[in-house]
């Protein structure tokens, strides 16, 4: 919606519309001298004090870095992912490897999405955010099962199977089959070259190359969040940057707290039941990848 002022406006403004908590309202305030203000109204922010003399991008830009922060606060399924990576990571080297690739390729696909280079099918991206949390779990728990063949054979089939389905009931449509197929080679190559990487330097650059396949769909998933705040075409560049950014101070605060917490747990194990305790946490972040993906890929809204 545009709307023109005759009138000099008021100092601020408080917007008293319904919020759905999880949504954020895009506002942009032009002068006549060519100063301009930006918003972002949500449920915990309704107030928007626009001054003349303090009119300038820079409160927009850490609107949308509060924005990205509170994005990964929020995400369940973003923390689940980086929980899973975390617990994959025998070394704090591979954690380095594979935060960066996750970085590098939420941060590529995030922009070029943004940027309207690409548009992404919202609803298949966020399937699919599921089914990484799913691989990466299941990647880790082939590094101790012997029927690791099976296990592999069985994950790969699982975005077939449901690709299959959907497009059966027309719930997807064509190209999206494609994604579902594409992903079920990927995840059975993944699964099964996996097996073959045996020294610890090879399987930390592994995880960072994976990661950062894995950055680029969650990227797509962070691009639509943004993208729904209803942005101007005409100037991307600040809330793309302020997001991005917020993305990642979330991400580092999100995984200093995930370690800290990882490294007090384990302090109170015996070494024997370590083990144990990451199968079986590996195994619930499956299920959870499992059920999203699931959810999202039939369009089931909870």
């Amino acid at each position: 919606m545009i709307f023109q002022c005759e009138n000099s406006p008021p100092d601020f403004m408080i917007y008293t519309g319904f919020y759905a908590p999880s949504h954020l309202h895009y506002s942009r305030l032009s002068f006549e001298d060519g100063n301009i203000s930006e918003n972002l109204f949500q449920s915990k922010r309704t107030e928007w004090s626009f001054k003349k003399e303090s009119a300038s991008q820079s409160s927009g830009f850490f609107g949308f870095v509060f924005a990205g922060i509170e994005h990964i606060g929020t995400g369940i399924d973003h923390i689940v992912f980086l929980l899973a990576v975390l617990l994959a990571s025998k070394h704090w080297k591979e954690v380095l490897l594979s935060i960066t690739g996750f970085t590098l390729g939420h941060s590529f696909t995030l922009s070029i999405a943004t940027l309207n280079k690409i548009k992404p099918d919202t609803s298949g991206i966020e399937a699919f955010i599921g089914l990484t949390i799913l691989i990466v779990a299941a990647k880790s728990v082939l590094g101790v099962e012997k029927s690791r063949n099976q296990i592999s054979f069985w994950v790969a089939s699982v975005p077939l199977i449901v690709g299959w389905i959907v497009w059966s009931l027309q719930i997807r449509e064509t190209h999206i089959l494609f994604a579902y197929i594409g992903m079920s080679f990927f995840t059975f190559c993944y699964l099964s070259f996996n097996r073959y990487i045996t020294d610890s330097k090879s399987k930390g650059l592994y995880l960072g190359i994976t990661t950062l396949a894995f950055g680029m769909v969650h990227g797509f998933g962070f691009a639509g969040f943004l993208l729904e705040t209803g942005l101007d075409r005409d100037h991307l560049l600040i809330p793309l940057l302020g997001f991005n950014l917020g993305v990642e101070i979330g991400q580092l605060i999100l995984i200093s707290l995930v370690l800290g917490m990882i490294w007090c747990l384990f302090r109170k194990i015996k070494p024997k039941f370590k083990e144990r305790v990451i199968l079986s946490l590996l195994f619930l972040l499956a299920t959870l990848g499992t059920y999203w993906f699931f959810q999202r890929s039939f369009q089931v809204h909870s």
